[in-house]
């Protein structure tokens, strides 16, 4: 029975995949022009993670440099006066090794006149 309780939670776990290396969470995806949005990026912990960049495009972003798996998890930006040309907000993780993961949520900016 045990063998069969592991063989289960083997599928179960190849077909979930591997829990993702960085989650996106933004505080509102309509906002009405001139407003804040606050965005937060988690990061799990690996020792191949050197740059995380947060940001609004193509507004600007922020740009922290990671100690790898002992860096903090959560980061979280408060950008003031969302501009109407806001297209999306997003967290960029640049690992040592490999290409940059890319997590991105688009945005609605109200009140633009258009």
């Amino acid at each position: 029975m045990r063998r069969i309780s592991d063989l289960c939670l083997l599928t179960l776990l190849a077909v979930s995949g591997p829990a993702p290396r960085v989650e996106l969470h933004v505080s509102a995806n309509v906002v009405s022009v001139g407003n804040p949005i606050r965005v937060r990026c988690r990061v799990a912990p690996n020792a191949d993670n050197r740059i995380l960049e947060v940001g609004i495009e193509p507004y600007m972003y922020d740009a922290v440099q990671l100690d790898g798996d002992q860096a903090r998890v959560t980061w979280e930006y408060l950008y003031e006066h969302l501009p109407c040309d806001a297209v999306a907000a997003f967290c960029k993780l640049v690992p040592e090794h490999g290409p940059a993961i890319v997590v991105s949520q688009p945005l609605h900016v109200t009140g633009c006149g258009h």
